[in-house]
């Protein structure tokens, strides 16, 4: 114990026995994260960490413990996802060594693999065009622009009318309207900073983009596409209510709006 001490690794044994739901919860509190990223964390840990592991006392798990909670995981998850799931555990383990609950992460060396990445085959022009077609004529500028500025749903459905510069040939995304369970969407900056961008604008969208102002027009600051009442298009009602009916239209009901930023990078 004085060696443990002297080299600083010494753990009081009363720390060690803190459950490991109850340092989660703490560990959790004291994040500061995007609201996406502390909705996926609370979902892995209220379905996954904390039923197979939450009672244990933080100095009783060990590797063998952690190798087995994957193992299960493998079981219904993909290999992705558990992947995941063990670097939030990993994490959250790390923070408790600095934290003096425990002497070593025992989630070292227990990482699974991501598994082999699937290979992605895009959209024909053809298949992309009929998508495009199938679309109501209110919503067919979210198609054009994901297939022709390579843009995401959430920044689609948050783009504003003057982030879109025809004269100079470009549109800049700076915010993507983002759903978050049991509250309204909410616009936000990307995740991530290399998600703010300027793309061209070719001129076929600038075209569309023209066309649909022309039946739908509003201000600079107005969202491009707007519920009937003038709100936001909720991403979920896009989805089951617009994108989903038209991809079976076009006869490609396992298209996801998605294809289109991959047809996109595959035009580039």
């Amino acid at each position: 114990m004085t060696a443990d001490v002297l080299r600083g690794s010494y753990v009081d044994p009363q720390r060690a026995r803190l459950p490991l739901r109850s340092y989660t919860e703490r560990w959790l509190a004291a994040q500061t994260l995007a609201p996406s990223s502390r909705r996926t964390y609370e979902i892995y840990l209220r379905t996954r960490i904390h039923p197979a592991l939450g009672d244990r006392a933080l100095g009783a798990l060990t590797p063998t413990d952690i190798r087995s909670f994957l193992r299960g995981l493998h079981e219904d998850l993909s290999r992705l996802t558990v992947h995941h799931v063990h670097g939030l555990l990993s994490t959250i383990l790390r923070a408790a060594v600095e934290d003096g609950y425990l002497a070593r992460n025992p989630c070292a060396r227990t990482a699974p693999g991501k598994g082999r990445r699937v290979t992605i085959k895009p959209r024909s022009l053809e298949q992309v065009q009929a998508l495009i077609d199938a679309m109501p004529d209110h919503h067919r500028i979210a198609a054009v622009l994901g297939a022709g500025c390579g843009l995401r749903v959430g920044e689609v459905l948050g783009l504003r009318i003057g982030s879109i510069r025809i004269e100079e040939g470009e549109l800049a995304v700076v915010e993507q309207l983002q759903l978050l369970p049991g509250s309204p969407p909410v616009l936000r900056p990307p995740k991530t900073a290399s998600s703010i961008r300027v793309v061209p604008l070719p001129q076929l969208v600038a075209d569309a983009v023209v066309l649909h102002l022309e039946r739908w027009p509003g201000e600079d600051d107005d969202l491009l596409l707007r519920s009937r009442t003038g709100g936001c298009v909720w991403p979920n009602s896009f989805n089951d209510s617009v994108w989903r009916p038209a991809a079976r239209r076009a006869g490609q009901p396992d298209a996801r709006f998605h294809d289109l930023r991959h047809f996109y990078a595959s035009a580039l």
